[in-house]
């Protein structure tokens, strides 16, 4: 049908219009005006007699389906759910209503523009579903963090007889991620092998994902050797998963490979190799990924500037954190600076904590609770104690068991008994349930010989129901990961470990080291605390490493708690009399032992 206005006639055109932006966009007929700027107006007029007003300018023309697709396709890009309805309104007025590729693709502009209620009711009014129709469903919830309705969808498009594609799995293992409870991911991913997708890459990177996001990178792994192909995408998910599990070597050796392979890095490849590297403390690989950062030509992004300066910081660099940030001109952030100053910490840079401290406030960041713990830290295990209480006393938010028992670890290392009762009652009131400032405050008093105090915490630990954590450390070989307690018995190999300390025992006593039997508080007999003393877990993991690992292989051991000043020194030497570098990850950070000497620098 043609209608002819004044000044102006056209034939219904074959595209739709360019329309942008869609405000003011207004839907008229004889009857009446639906503006696309009036989120109030919900009546529409006769169907069969429509015309186009834009811009103020009247055009005559009757909507058609390809219309119908480019204002979807607006609203659902611009994410405003008012214009959404009204196009939607207008829709349900008009002869197309009944197509079901325009329904779907109401669904997904309703989901686009958060309003779940209007997508799930459409689709739930939809006659005729297909499998794009549940689909969009599907991934409408999935990316919106509704993940159990996602998964829900799922066995009833099933029991419909419609297969899913593509799409559908990869939404399916987003949602599968981070559901809580069950198993989804594994019986998703055995549905996706009986209907043969999964060696999609598109769908395979989906998968690798989820398995990465639930703690399972070896089933990662397992899906991304077994892709036909594997392309940016598949990498980028594998390096990730290798960062967030500090496996550093992997996620590096991903990154090379992917050069190798010519295939394109982004700003989140940069990003998870930066984070991996810090886990590792390898400056030097860190510097070269650095370089090919500028020789992509990838502009320097506030995300990518912070895993940079974290990757510095933690490598040892301070000078290269500060200089990389404020020479690019990206303002730092929060996280910028929480970086460089924990980094001061474990160095013990005071002067230079401090200067980073004050200079927030010329950035106009304030400082938050976690910023407050790292300088509480670092005044603290510089001796200063009474200026760390102090700053939490003058804190302007309320401090929490964190920056107490940063103050507490400070009290524990100066022998500063009176101060650390106090930072111990505060943690206890603010955190009851954590078992580690009970243990510190009891071995306090035990050092100092005050066994009655130190029982009374012990009871006081066992009245609040408080369990404390089994102290264990645990090292990799191969695919295999094995876990050492201290005095621990069950290994299969354990007379062949306790065989092998002993050997590098008396080499690193005949090179100087001397067993600190204050490590070992409770029991009385000298011989009985150095017998103790060298079944530390980190010990037994470290004569495991070496009887099993390649000669020459750096040594990667993570303990659940900090390294006691023993089995730290003990390492020291232990590095100057094997073959390869020894890592220990602790609670704190990382000691990368060389050549009789720790990165730490003997400040942890």
């Amino acid at each position: 049908m043609q209608r002819i206005l004044p000044h102006f006639k056209t034939t219904l055109p074959t595209k739709p219009p360019n329309i942008s932006p869609l405000t003011p966009l207004k839907f008229t007929s004889s009857a009446t005006a639906v503006s696309i700027s009036d989120a109030d107006s919900s009546d529409v007029g006769d169907e069969t007699d429509p015309s186009l007003t834009i811009n103020g300018k009247a055009y005559i023309m009757e909507p058609n389906e390809e219309l119908f697709v480019h204002l979807f396709r607006q609203c659902t890009q611009s994410g405003k759910l008012s214009e959404a309805k009204i196009v939607h309104t207008h829709f349900n007025s008009s002869r197309f209503k009944s197509i079901v590729s325009l329904q779907n693709m109401i669904v997904t502009m309703f989901c686009k523009c958060g309003s779940f209620v209007d997508a799930r009711k459409s689709f739930d009014e939809m006659p005729i579903k297909d499998m794009v129709t549940w689909t969009s469903m599907i991934t409408g919830y999935a990316q919106n963090d509704r993940h159990e309705e996602a998964l829900k969808l799922f066995p009833k498009m099933l029991a419909l007889g419609l297969k899913p594609n593509e799409f559908t799995f990869a939404s399916l293992f987003k949602a599968s991620a981070a559901a809580s409870g069950g198993d989804h991911g594994r019986q998703i991913h055995s549905f996706c092998i009986k209907s043969g997708f999964s060696f999609n890459v598109y769908v395979g990177s989906a998968m690798m994902d989820m398995y990465a996001w639930r703690g399972r990178l070896s089933d990662a792994r397992s899906v991304f050797y077994g892709l036909d192909r594997k392309n940016a995408v598949s990498y980028n998910v594998l390096i990730a998963g290798h960062a967030r599990t500090n496996e550093g070597e992997e996620a590096l050796n991903c990154f090379r490979e992917m050069k190798r392979l010519d295939l394109e890095t982004t700003h989140y490849t940069f990003s998870s190799v930066f984070s991996a590297i810090a886990g590792i403390g390898a400056l030097e690989q860190g510097r070269w990924v650095h370089a090919q950062l500028i020789k992509s030509d990838i502009e320097l992004v506030a995300f990518v500037g912070n895993t940079l300066v974290d990757m510095y910081a933690k490598s040892g660099s301070i000078e290269d954190a500060r200089k990389e940030m404020l020479r690019t001109d990206v303002k730092p952030t929060t996280i910028s600076f929480l970086r460089v100053l924990t980094a001061c910490s474990h160095a013990g840079l005071l002067s230079e904590g401090e200067h980073y401290f004050e200079l927030m406030k010329k950035y106009d960041v304030e400082a938050e609770v976690e910023h407050y713990v790292t300088i509480v830290d670092l005044l603290g295990r510089a001796g200063h104690l009474h200026r760390a209480e102090k700053l939490i006393r003058e804190m302007p938010i309320r401090p929490n068991s964190a920056v107490w028992g940063a103050l507490l670890g400070a009290c524990q290392m100066h022998k500063n008994i009176e101060l650390g009762r106090i930072a111990a009652e505060r943690v206890f009131e603010l955190d009851p349930t954590d078992s580690g400032p009970y243990i510190i405050l009891s071995n306090m008093y035990a050092s100092m010989g005050m066994r009655i105090e130190a029982a009374r915490v012990r009871k006081l630990m066992q009245d609040n129901g408080v369990k404390k954590e089994p102290v264990c450390s645990w090292v990799q070989i191969e695919n295999s990961v094995h876990v050492f307690i201290a005095n621990d018995e069950s290994h299969p190999m354990i007379d062949e470990i306790r065989a092998k300390w002993g050997e590098i025992c008396a080499k690193i006593k005949a090179a100087g080291y001397a067993p600190d039997a204050g490590c070992v508080l409770m029991f009385d007999d000298e011989r009985e605390r150095e017998a103790k003393l060298q079944l530390h877990s980190e010990k037994l993991a470290l004569a495991f490493a070496i009887l099993s690992a390649p000669n020459g292989a750096t040594i990667r051991i993570k303990k659940n708690v900090r390294i006691c000043r023993d089995c730290h020194s003990a390492m020291k030497f232990a590095s100057a009399v094997v073959e390869g570098e020894i890592v220990v990850r602790d609670t704190n950070r990382f000691h990368h032992f060389r050549c009789g000497a720790c990165s730490c620098g003997d400040y942890w």
